[in-house]
């Protein structure tokens, strides 16, 4: 009998398992990297798919939370940093109304009220979800006499922008 060149053989196909351990001293950047992962689902939730409103309003308010708590990630690891200071970091929030503003979101949704003198509240005052995609309403300062609307996709591109002038500004790699 001569072979003909075809071959058989047998295969299983498995279902495999992908498991990421979380180490303890985890950098600034995985803190980072998840401000840039918010920033694209929110982008995806504008743009349209049937998002409803809960899972666009998760969305905005963990976008806001991560971005926040880069402050204290990159504080964190401050002496892995060269020449940046735990001041550096502070004065550039003060200086970025897009990342007060993201601090007042922030502090807003965890505290629900502030009542310490100069506290903005600031949170989600409208969700509007359409054929066209979503569209979700920040209203900053409504504790005070002249609140303003701002758009959270475009507050959470300029808190992106604003992160990374500061980067830019202190040599420091992004991810």
């Amino acid at each position: 009998m001569t072979d003909s060149g075809t071959a058989q053989g047998f295969g299983i196909a498995l279902s495999p398992t992908i498991l990421i351990t979380q180490g303890d001293a985890r950098p600034w950047s995985a803190k980072w990297l998840k401000v840039i992962y918010c920033n694209e689902w929110m982008q995806k939730i504008y743009a349209g798919g049937g998002t409803g409103n809960i899972e666009a309003e998760v969305c905005v308010e963990t976008f806001f939370t991560e971005c926040c708590h880069v402050r204290d990630w990159i504080k964190g690891d401050i002496d892995s940093i060269p020449d940046l200071t735990e001041d550096d970091v502070d004065q550039w929030i003060e200086r970025s109304e897009p990342l007060r503003t993201c601090r007042d979101i922030c502090n807003s949704t965890k505290h629900r009220s502030r009542d310490w003198p100069d506290a903005v509240l600031a949170d989600i005052r409208t969700t509007a979800s359409g054929p066209e995609g979503t569209r979700v309403t920040i209203e900053i300062g409504f504790n005070t006499e002249d609140p303003v609307d701002a758009d959270a996709l475009q507050l959470a591109e300029a808190c992106v922008k604003s992160w990374r002038e500061f980067f830019d500004l202190h040599g420091i790699d992004q991810p």
